[in-house]
């Protein structure tokens, strides 16, 4: 048996996700996707937006990530969901970087 074992954890950051509505208030109910666009092995992480307007993205690649906020159970017209621009967004290590939405 062998004690002392040691795990070697690559250098990660992290992506808080705000989103606002109408009148500045904290947007809810969305689903928040990002996906890394550098070099190297394809990864994407999810997350959701309840209430409060925010939510982050832990343990991401160092490197330039895609993030999408899509509004889960509210569609406009034509049944789809509002259009909101997605963001590229780069990720430092041990850092947080803000990506700020604005939800129609």
């Amino acid at each position: 048996m062998k004690l002392g074992v040691a795990l070697l954890l690559a250098p990660a950051g992290k992506i808080e996700v705000l989103a606002y509505g109408a009148g500045g208030k904290p947007a809810r109910n969305l689903f928040v996707t990002a996906t890394f666009e550098g070099e190297g092995e394809s990864q994407r992480k999810s997350g959701f937006i309840e209430n409060g307007g925010r939510t982050a993205l832990e343990g991401l690649a160092p490197g330039p990530w895609r993030v999408n906020v899509r509004s889960v159970g509210e569609l406009g017209p034509g049944g789809e969901s509002p259009a909101i621009p997605d963001q590229v967004i780069d990720v430092a290590v041990g850092e947080t970087t803000t990506a700020t939405f604005t939800v129609p």
